[in-house]
């Protein structure tokens, strides 16, 4: 019930996280359950017509309940749970004062304190609080050999055993209170420990899945790998085929190309032939016009002289007739 109440006081931020959620709750426990209990001390007080240490179980009391507020406000786990400390401390220390020194009935309460810190702030904190409390102890031994050093007790004699079971009655609540929740500490502890040993063994199963997989899967891609590597040898094989072909097709090409080199030659050489040739050519056929005209010329003085001859033979004729 009181971690009920306490839970509302516990900032966000802190309950994001187990392990501060626990701390924060454990902390608000302890100081709400002492923060309780210092009412019914101080009324008892005051039935006993102490009233010193009356007004210092409810300073103490009232000063424990402010540690939720503080703890919504300030938000530090380690900070409030050494207020509730100093809070505890300080409480015991007037009583022990006010009620007799070391062999006060309050004395017990100093075992509370290194037992509390130790469970709400550490051990390293409670070998510093178990120090303080031994120094108090030694310095209210000290001070009970000091006559007038301690006020007066104004409860009488027979009283103490009734202070003396009510206090025990106090330090035994307390006591089981801190081992409930150490007890329920270490349970959500244990819970927490065999889910983490479940969700290990599912992770576990489930790595031994994957690697079944994954083995599946490297068989699967080394008989890949087996096929593309045949498939690759042929395709080596073919290229090599056709690397083959490709140079003989490039010497073919590289004999042509010489042969074609040949042709150009032998077709420039030709071609100087042919004009060679055509000059020869043009050179007969400038002859052979001369020799046309020439020979036009010697049948025009042919022709010429064959019709002198006639007109000659005709005047002969005319001759022999007139003789």
């Amino acid at each position: 019930m009181v971690a009920a109440f306490t839970e509302w006081f516990i900032p966000v931020r802190i309950r994001q996280s187990k392990d501060g959620q626990v701390r924060a709750r454990t902390v608000l426990s302890v100081a709400v359950l002492a923060g309780l209990l210092m009412p019914i001390e101080a009324v008892t007080d005051l039935q006993l017509h102490h009233l010193s240490l009356a007004a210092g179980a409810a300073s103490g009391g009232l000063a424990l309940l402010l540690a939720p507020l503080l703890m919504r406000v300030h938000g530090s786990v380690g900070v409030i749970a050494q207020y509730v400390l100093i809070c505890l401390a300080g409480m015991i220390c007037w009583g022990v004062y006010v009620n007799g020194g070391i062999l006060s009935c309050n004395s017990l309460w100093f075992a509370i304190v290194p037992l509390a810190s130790v469970f709400i702030a550490g051990r390293r904190s409670g070998l510093v609080w178990s120090a303080i409390s031994l120094t108090a102890l030694l310095a209210f031994y000290l001070l009970s050999d000091i006559p007038g050093a301690l006020p007066a007790v104004p409860v009488a004699a027979d009283k103490n055993a009734l202070l003396q079971g009510k206090t025990l009655l106090q330090v035994m609540v307390v006591v089981l209170a801190l081992a409930l929740s150490f007890a329920r500490a270490n349970a959500r502890g244990f819970q927490q420990l065999e889910s983490a040993q479940q969700a290990s063994e599912r992770a576990s199963k489930a790595i031994e899945h994957m690697m079944v997989q994954a083995s599946h899967a490297i068989r699967l891609a080394s008989q890949e790998s087996r096929s593309i590597a045949q498939g690759s040898a042929v395709l080596t094989r073919g290229m090599t085929a056709q690397s083959d072909r490709a140079e003989a097709m490039c010497r073919a090409v590289q004999e042509m190309a010489l042969l074609t080199e040949q042709n150009v030659q032998q077709s420039s050489e030709a071609n100087e032939v042919a004009k060679a040739a055509c000059q020869v050519a043009g050179q007969g056929g400038d002859a052979m016009a001369r020799a046309m005209h020439e020979l036009n010329m010697a049948g025009s003085v042919v022709a010429n002289a064959a019709s002198q001859l006639e007109m000659l033979g005709t005047r002969e004729r005319y001759c022999a007739a007139d003789q």
